[in-house]
């Protein structure tokens, strides 16, 4: 979720914060299945959620505030595999800022915080 809760601190919205009060914009967003997004399809996987990753870059870029040439990633955990990712396909991402990420295939990841976030949110196998 994107406030990133750890106990009573919202860790990525105090970074964001942080970052807003010395002029660097960020955008946090809800992986598709979680928070206020769309549920997930079955079709949903790595390249997908590649794909939503590229679509919040693109939109970014589309922003005139923002300079083309210093947009980057901070990524934890899967955030960490996609953002990795989707810079080794599109050499316009600056840089990036792995945090905490995965020792295992992002497929198999995916699969397991899915799963997880199900249980957590106490769904019925058929949803």
């Amino acid at each position: 979720e994107r406030d990133g809760i750890v106990g009573e601190f919202r860790i990525y919205k105090e970074l964001a914060t942080s970052l807003a009060e010395k002029g660097v914009a960020s955008i946090r967003y809800d992986d598709r299945g979680t928070g206020r997004s769309s549920p997930v399809s079955p079709e949903y996987g790595l390249q997908e959620a590649i794909s939503d990753l590229k679509a919040i870059l693109d939109f970014a870029k589309e922003m005139p505030e923002i300079d083309k040439t210093k947009i980057g990633f901070v990524g934890h955990g899967f955030g960490a595999t996609l953002s990795t990712k989707l810079a080794s396909l599109d050499s316009s991402v600056a840089f990036l800022v792995c945090l905490a990420p995965p020792g295992i295939d992002g497929s198999r990841l995916l699969l397991e915080e899915s799963k997880r976030s199900s249980e957590l949110e106490q769904l019925e196998d058929e949803e």
